[in-house]
């Protein structure tokens, strides 16, 4: 309506007056003053500002649809999305030659077994090998399908003690892995396992929550085992100092319960609950030159996993 009124036309009429006696007639037609149209653009014009409008239009469409590309593929350096699997394939089927690939490796009597992923390093000649595995090897693994194999990102925590020059060592190892499983005429077979530079942020352990009682519990059975310690530094798998000189006939002292004052936070790559606090130990012992009293004191870390065994305490860290 309002375009309609907007374009109405000046409706009023010319105006008629007669004169005369009835047989010479003189009509008079008054027409109103009208205003001169405006002046119409030229035709180019149109063509021209029409153009630029559509070019305009078709940049932001190109824009818009770039943008949706991206984002559906996640960025350049992602991998293309997996094709649906197999029917009759689960996740378990695909998980379990893996992982029974890595108890198996977790047998072997060698620093570096081949074929496994998991490897460490001595300076001398190791012997008593020993490797363990904590939690759960595949949980929280990636698995992703080309068409033709399966292959799974996942995070393994491993631990391996040896003896080495007269003394014990111990590590705690984090190994990222990326496995490969093919699918033949006889089932799923494991075709690779390896360890990769870094953890897959697309690996998701599942969260799992032990009473917090019982995770101080744990923490502090293994403080207390350090400290039972008759030599120093404690043994490995206890808090580090560089601080803190050799000795014989050691005697380690808690002043204060290290779980007072604590936090804890799971990592989700991993499946590794860090449980840190404070602590402070006081070291009486015979060293080189003689008696020593010294007290060992920082931040600390303990890496605690949670599988079938329980609570273990992994390590507990020394942080300056």
């Amino acid at each position: 309506m309002a375009q309609e009124s907007f374009r109405q036309e000046n409706k009023a009429g010319p105006n008629i007056s007669q004169s005369g006696d009835g047989q010479n007639i003189t009509v008079n037609i008054n027409t109103p003053s009208q205003t001169a149209p405006p002046s119409e653009k030229d035709d180019s014009e149109e063509v021209s500002e029409g153009g630029g409008c559509g070019l305009v239009a078709a940049a932001l469409v190109f824009a818009v649809i770039l943008l949706i590309i991206i984002l559906a593929n996640g960025g350049e350096d992602e991998p293309p999305p997996g094709k649906p699997w197999p029917t009759g394939i689960s996740r378990d089927t695909i998980l379990q030659p893996i992982a029974d690939k890595i108890y198996n490796c977790s047998m072997e009597a060698v620093l570096a077994p081949r074929t496994c992923p998991q490897s460490s390093s001595s300076v001398a000649q190791a012997s008593k090998i020993r490797w363990s595995i904590h939690g759960y090897p595949t949980d929280g693994a990636n698995i992703r399908f080309d068409g033709r194999s399966f292959i799974v990102d996942g995070t393994a925590v491993t631990s391996v003690r040896f003896r080495e020059s007269s003394k014990n060592r111990y590590k705690v190892h984090i190994i990222p892995y990326r496995a490969v499983v093919y699918k033949d005429a006889e089932g799923l077979r494991l075709g690779s396992l390896v360890q990769v530079n870094e953890v897959s942020d697309k690996v998701n352990k599942k969260k799992l929550s032990p009473e917090w009682g019982d995770l101080k519990a744990q923490v502090r059975s293994a403080f207390d085992k350090c400290t039972s310690s008759k030599r120093a530094p404690m043994p490995p798998g206890c808090p580090q100092s560089p601080d803190v000189p050799s000795t014989d006939d050691s005697i380690w002292t808690l002043e204060a319960d290290p779980l007072l004052n604590t936090d804890q936070s799971f990592d989700d790559n991993t499946g590794i609950i860090h449980v840190r606090g404070s602590y402070s130990i006081h070291l009486e012992g015979v060293g080189f030159w003689g008696r020593v009293n010294k007290t060992q004191s920082g931040d600390y870390d303990a890496w605690v996993a949670v599988g079938d065994s329980g609570i273990e305490v992994l390590d507990i860290r020394h942080d300056s």
